[in-house]
């Protein structure tokens, strides 16, 4: 297993940045089939791309496998094949949701990888993903042979208020204006500009996203 800053893997360049540069293409016929694996209490729906060396993508917490979509279509074009199995409680991923683990989460990794494959495989994991990817190496180490990790973190603890925020904006109850504002905290560093207003909501009204709640 290796683990750096910047792995040069079958003619892609994958930065820690997130950075992902394509360096050759295979021109694969792209393709696309859908199944389902059962990890314990929980199932996984897995989408499955491509054809060639696998590669497991682990969104971050809260984020469907939908984020690799272009990514994932770039590692198809040069010849790999990319497993995104969705985490549980998203798309057709389910599961009694008590209390969950990193090593739970890592076993719907190792199921999936034996479902699919049935053997190592590379690991790219993004942000509260790189985690579980982490995890998954360790509880796991027969079934990964590399990990790409983009915007990991871990090594320095966060903030004590930045960890409530990022617990609280995840409650069902909350209503759509104070979510907004607890991301804008969380995510928008100061003397970044993201977007002032969001969408119409249910009234037609745009909210701003700088208000305080």
């Amino acid at each position: 297993m290796t683990s750096a800053a910047s792995i040069r893997t079958g003619g892609l360049l994958l930065a820690g940045s997130g950075v992902i540069w394509p360096t050759r293409a295979i021109g694969q016929a792209s393709s696309e089939r859908q199944t389902t694996v059962s990890a314990g209490a929980a199932t996984i729906a897995v989408t499955i791309r491509g054809r060639g060396q696998p590669v497991v993508c682990i969104p971050s917490r809260g984020r469907g496998s939908g984020d690799f979509d272009d990514l994932s279509q770039l590692l198809v074009d040069a010849g790999f094949q990319v497993i995104l199995p969705q985490p549980r409680g998203i798309g057709g991923s389910t599961d009694p949701m008590g209390s969950i683990t990193y090593h739970d989460l890592a076993a719907d990794v190792a199921a999936t990888i034996k479902a699919v494959v049935n053997g190592p495989v590379v690991v790219i994991g993004h942000a509260f993903g790189s985690r579980v990817a982490r995890t998954s190496s360790a509880d796991h180490p027969e079934l990964v042979t590399r990990l790409i990790l983009l915007a990991p973190a871990g090594a320095v603890p966060g903030a004590a208020a930045i960890e409530s925020l990022t617990t609280r904006f995840w409650e069902t109850p909350l209503r759509r204006e104070a979510r907004l504002a607890l991301l804008q905290r969380t995510f928008f560093a100061p003397g970044n500009k993201p977007p002032l207003t969001t969408p119409p909501n249910e009234r037609g009204v745009r909210i701003k996203y700088d208000k305080e709640y």
